[in-house]
């Protein structure tokens, strides 16, 4: 988005008000009006004769009806003499549970519970097993409500507070009416609520009533997204005037987004089962989308834009026969307008023109990963007023564990007529409260864009986001039409985004490795491609995010998003997850001329805008593996110079991060210092050398380089699932094998402080046409295959950088053994435990507290293995049932293809 400055007329005025005044910052929030009586009516609230109980679960809701609390584990109510003694259990699943009319001879009383802490207006003494909030007085009867409510008034004088609870079983519109005895005025807070949600208000009042501000949440959402992944119409090739709106796509397949057309001719489940290659290459080239819709009535008058997530890897837009432009790079958003466009009342085609072949001028020119093409992430038709949000970027100049600054750009953008406009920002807390609201007036003129520049000098004790708590705070930034907002009338918001942000500080330093928050911090990740089986690199969000639950489950704090731009719910997931993130550009082995150069800064242009406010970003990664000793000396030269190019487009962009590149042989070790971070792909004892050559040459590489501050970017070995051997050998690609690769570095890894860390290549198995081995057209390198079942990697990981308890018995892929009678043979539990004790045919082996192997006499027939240990009094079990044989394994022989022009063995 263009960033046009001094469009707007001088009168520009700005507040900053960091906590107070405390009611502007509570109506901000709620979004409260004055309460006209006479528009809105409500029946009075009245008590119930019984006990009413309130959780997320609508079902569980009516078991509930008519039982006495007492015998409901849920709330665990243990006393109702003098003492009201509180212990809930709540489902792992539910943030709260509610009661109203719970009888107790000192009079009935409410209850809630809502993220670990219990509300009341219980009269006497509060016991619980959560933190206890006791209320001073009750006024949920002055309050009026379309759904279940409870609400309190503490403190006194300048420092009281209602606390109001609020929850529905339902979606729904809630609106809650607050009698004038409360706040001096009658007051209306209007909120949209999921099934099973609940929301905790806490409003400051008193001395401050003077500053409630007459805002009103709008009737409708002031920004609207239209999902339009469905009833898209598809075929390859380049068929003449598909773009036409006549044009018959009757004979073309339906498809829904996310969509590729390479899904399984790069590879499918008979290269797994029968080990041939079947697939001699999968089709790259032109294919077509077409969608007809009817643009909702109420849209007409609004701005419209149409936007892609993702079209690999180029795209041609026509609405109606008419082109809307083309778009370069298969792995970022872009959109169009369609506002003037559109023809309403009527239906409207869209047509799209996609094609992944190979093209000297668009960054990847080759990589050991495949380019399936279509519309391959999710669409949406976006629908704002003519005054609307364009951009916010927030920045977090100064943090600490004490104080935090904060600085937010908002780029706002007036198609209407002239108008003063007024910028209300409100930062929220992860808890929910407003830690500070700022307010900037600014009159723009028709069809400008203006900056609105905002700031909060200090934050007190911020939450801070980290991998163990990653705390995420909420700007919210609403646009207003001042004249209608000072005019005493109903203002709705003009538009309305919510960005997700995190406060936290990180250091990268050459002797000591990673710092987050003050403290030393080791790396430990994967790498991930996007792809997956069945889908090819069209996967939906909901899917894709599954990749980071089980990596998350493993103990990883940081991953690498290879080798191009990941969907943006993947960063949106490891914010909430708290995950360290290396995202980067496609620039991968070679470099082209002048078109290539321009296309390659595009996108990490591109990158860095959609993607600079999550706090979860580290890394800006800008080549990968580009400095090969076959280029030729000017490729050479335009490697080190678009390198060079790209950290400074880097710094302009965003200051605030750290640019990395992931190199593996050096042409020129000078390109190195070329960006903050050194990025080293690894892979001694799997394509040379041996595994302990690791630590040796990244020694001798600090001590050549003592300035540069290294992250190994990639390190791994090929195992395929299921496949082991006796005695591992490098390139073997066995299980087996893997496993051993992948305890040396860990090992050399921790030995070596000022290598902050690294990702495994890679987190899972992922297509790869350059690819030959004992599974064709696949890379096995991942801790979990194709289909994301674990290896046995994957639980060596788990028991080194998981804390909750875990045991795995090695192995679950290798239920059969052959061997000689009675025969010795170790078995091994891969575990974090203190302790662990394995039990053999219900007989114990022993209790073991370091290498947890266990000698095993083997006799013909089944073997049933336990394995019980604890972690600071917390268990973990696992079983295994294993087949003893006794005789010779048959023969299993691995064939490798002899290499073809294309490259052999990787």
């Amino acid at each position: 988005m263009s960033k046009k400055k001094n469009m707007s007329r001088a009168s520009t005025t700005e507040k900053t008000v960091s906590r107070k005044p405390l009611i502007l910052q509570a109506v901000l929030d709620c979004l409260a009006v004055l309460w006209a009586a006479s528009v809105f009516l409500f029946l009075p609230v009245v008590g119930f004769p019984q006990t009413q109980f309130f959780t997320p679960d609508a079902k569980e809701n009516q078991v509930l009806l008519g039982k006495d609390i007492k015998t409901i584990p849920y709330f665990g109510i243990e006393d109702l003499g003098e003492k009201f003694i509180l212990k809930p259990a709540l489902k792992s699943d539910w943030r709260w549970i509610a009661a109203k009319n719970i009888p107790h001879p000192k009079g009935a009383f409410s209850a809630f519970v809502m993220d670990g802490y219990v509300y009341a207006n219980f009269k006497g003494d509060i016991r619980s097993s959560l933190r206890r909030v006791k209320a001073r007085k009750d006024i949920t009867a002055l309050v009026q409500s379309n759904a279940f409510h409870i609400a309190f008034e503490n403190g006194e004088g300048k420092d009281e507070e209602v606390i109001l609870f609020i929850a529905t079983t339902e979606k729904k519109r809630v609106e809650i009416l607050i009698d004038k005895s409360v706040f001096g005025a009658a007051r209306r807070l209007v909120y949209s609520l999921g099934a099973g949600d609940a929301r905790l208000l806490k409003i400051s009042h008193g001395e401050k009533m003077n500053e409630w501000q007459p805002l009103a949440f709008p009737t409708k959402p002031a920004r609207r997204r239209i999902d339009f992944t469905q009833e898209w119409k598809f075929t390859t090739g380049n068929p003449k005037n598909a773009e036409s709106v006549g044009f018959n796509d009757s004979k073309w397949e339906r498809v829904a987004l996310p969509h590729t057309w390479n899904a399984t001719d790069q590879y499918d489940d008979r290269n797994l089962n029968d080990g041939l290659d079947i697939y001699a290459n999968y089709y790259r080239g032109d294919a077509w989308y077409r969608k007809t819709f009817t643009p909702p009535d109420d849209a007409n008058g609004k701005k419209l834009w149409i936007e892609f997530e993702a079209a690999n890897q180029t795209a041609e837009v026509w609405l109606n026969g008419k082109p809307l432009g083309k778009h370069i790079g298969g792995f970022l958003n872009f959109k169009f307008n369609l506002t003037d466009k559109l023809m309403f009342g009527k239906p409207n085609v869209i047509a799209v023109k996609v094609n992944n072949a190979y093209s000297p001028d668009i960054p990847p020119h080759v990589g050991d990963f495949n380019m399936p093409g279509g519309l391959t992430r999710e669409a949406s038709l976006h629908i704002t007023n003519n005054t609307h949000i364009e951009s916010v970027t927030i920045t977090t100049p100064a943090v600490s564990k004490s104080a935090a600054s904060l600085n937010a750009v908002t780029q706002v953008r007036n198609d209407g007529e002239t108008k003063t406009l007024t910028l209300a920002t409100n930062l929220i807390s992860p808890e929910g409260y407003i830690v500070a609201t700022m307010t900037t007036t600014a009159t723009v003129e028709k069809f400008q864009t203006h900056l609105f520049t905002q700031s909060v000098a200090e934050i007190a004790y911020p939450a801070l986001w980290s991998p163990e708590s990653p705390a995420l705070y909420q700007v919210v930034s609403r646009i207003y039409d001042t004249a209608e907002m000072e005019s005493g009338n109903r203002a709705p918001a003009l538009d309305e985004i919510t960005t997700n942000i995190g406060f936290r500080w990180f250091e990268f330093t050459a002797d000591k490795g990673f710092f987050l928050n003050g403290k030393r911090l080791q790396l430990c990740g994967v790498n991930l491609h996007q792809d997956r089986f069945g889908y090819g690199n069209a996967v939906p969000d909901s899917v894709r995010v599954q990749d980071l639950r089980l990596f998350k489950a493993m103990g990883i704090n940081f991953v690498r998003l290879a080798h191009y731009p990941h969907d943006e719910s993947m960063l949106d997931e490891c914010d909430r997850l708290g995950i360290i993130v290396y995202t980067e550009i496609p620039y991968v082995n070679s470099v082209g001329r002048e078109q290539f150069f321009e296309n390659t800064k595009t996108m990490l242009r591109e990158l860095i805008r959609r993607d600079r406010n999550h706090p979860s970003i580290v890394f800006w990664g800008v080549a990968n593996e580009t400095i090969e000793p076959w280029l030729t000396d000017e490729d050479l030269k335009l490697c080190l110079k678009l390198i060079g190019e790209l950290h400074a487009l880097a710094k302009s962009e965003d200051p605030t991060r750290l640019t990395i590149q992931a190199q593996n042989t050096l042409a020129d070790t000078s390109v190195m210092n070329l960006t903050d971070v050194v990025g080293r792909n690894r892979y001694s004892g799997w394509y040379q050398r041996m595994i302990e050559d690791f630590g040796k040459i990244m020694d001798e590489e600090h001590r050549l380089h003592p300035h540069w501050k290294i992250l190994i970017s990639e390190y791994g070995a090929d195992g395929k699932r299921g496949f082991h051997v006796d005695d591992p050998q490098r390139m073997d690609f066995s299980e087996t094998y893997q496993v051993k690769f992948h305890e040396g570095y860990l090992k050399q890894l921790g030995e070596r402080e000022w290598i902050a860390g690294g990702a495994v290549w890679n987190g899972a198995d992922f297509a790869s046409h350059a690819k030959q081995g004992n599974i064709p057209r696949i890379n096995e390198k991942g801790l979990v295959d194709y289909k994301r079942v674990p290896k046995d990697a994957y639980y060596l990981y788990q028991s080194k950088w998981s804390q909750k308890p875990m045991a795995y018995i090695v192995s679950h892929t290798r239920t059969r053994l052959f061997g000689k009678p009675n025969e010795i043979k170790p078995l091994r539990v891969f575990t974090n435990c203190d302790s662990l004790e394995l039990f053999h045919n219900g007989k114990s082996l022993g209790v073991q507290k370091a290498t947890f192997v266990w000698n095993v006499q083997w006799s013909e027939g089944e073997h049933v293995f336990t394995a019980k240990g604890t972690k600071r009094g917390d268990s973990a079990t696992d079983q295994l049932k294993i087949d003893y044989i006794i005789g010779e394994p048959p023969h299993r022989a691995m064939k490798l293809k002899k290499s073809d022009e294309k490259g052999g063995i990787e």
